[in-house]
């Protein structure tokens, strides 16, 4: 048990850091126009999928599909973890060039995955994008902030590059979110009713 509690205490640093991953790609798109009133920005639908999980799947579906930990209750599940594995034995899968992984949920739907890849995994950021790019066009991006969001009216795909601890360290890293546009705009719509 301390060998867990203290990997769930490093991955817990991460946590706070994943809502706004999941935020920036939205504020992104908000901030050069309204998301929902725009035509497409992309070739075709993005999307949703990564390894075993889908935007829009439940909870239930989730849990059945991949070996999870959550710190609390309504904070994101942290999956395809190597550090996780590496104080719990071999418990959860590992996807290559991946640090870590957090889904998001709102009303019993996963409305947010957010990738973390290893620091070590560091192609240039023009080689890192460039599938995404051909498949989805040319996207929102700032060069200088290396972000690139692309929006199709049901998906939102962020890539960012991301400074912060992997290890131990502090590293920059690559960081993909994809976001369901329908469940985050509840999800929003919800949070700012209750405050």
């Amino acid at each position: 048990e301390p060998r867990r509690a203290l990997a769930l205490l490093q991955i817990r640093g991460n946590m706070n850091k994943v809502l706004m991953i999941l935020v920036i790609p939205m504020l992104f798109l908000i901030g050069c126009g309204n998301a929902a009133s725009q035509s497409p920005t992309v070739k075709k639908p993005i999307n949703r999928t990564f390894e075993d999980l889908t935007l829009g799947m439940g909870e239930e579906e989730f849990k059945s599909k991949v070996f999870s930990e959550q710190m609390r209750p309504g904070e994101p599940y942290l999956v395809y973890s190597p550090m996780y594995n590496s104080y719990n034995g071999n418990i959860m899968k590992e996807v290559p060039n991946v640090y870590q992984v957090f889904c998001s949920f709102f009303n019993g739907k996963l409305y947010g995955i957010s990738i973390d890849y290893s620091y070590r995994y560091r192609p240039s950021w023009d080689e890192f994008i460039y599938n995404a790019k051909q498949e989805y066009g040319k996207g929102k991006e700032n060069a200088i902030q290396k972000s690139i969001v692309w929006e199709d009216g049901k998906t939102i795909l962020g890539i960012n590059e991301e400074f912060g601890e992997q290890m131990g360290r502090p590293v920059n890293y690559y960081s993909v979110s994809y976001i369901d546009v329908e469940l985050e705009s509840q999800r929003n719509k919800q949070q700012k009713q209750s405050s």
